[in-house]
């Protein structure tokens, strides 16, 4: 599959998906991937497999260390800090 987004593009993507997000319980690194990526991958080892769910979670680690959103290590949560 190849890579649609530039890191900077793939930030920005994953901020306003958490900004028009209806349901929060899917605002996780593998629900990202399947969304901005289009992977049809039902399962969360199925997910973890993909290059493009490391380049999510890469975003995520810069936006976490940019104090932009926070992360639930318990259920895997991703929060926009207000």
């Amino acid at each position: 599959m190849e890579d649609k987004f530039e890191p900077s593009q793939l930030i920005e993507e994953i901020i306003k998906r958490l900004e028009t997000s209806e349901d929060p319980s899917h605002n996780n690194a593998p629900d990202l991937t399947r969304k901005i990526y289009e992977i049809d991958a039902p399962g969360l080892q199925d997910v973890l497999k993909f290059n493009e769910f490391d380049l999510v979670c890469a975003a995520i680690d810069d936006l976490i260390n940019d104090g932009k959103i926070i992360f639930n290590p318990e259920n895997g949560e991703i929060k926009i800090i207000e």
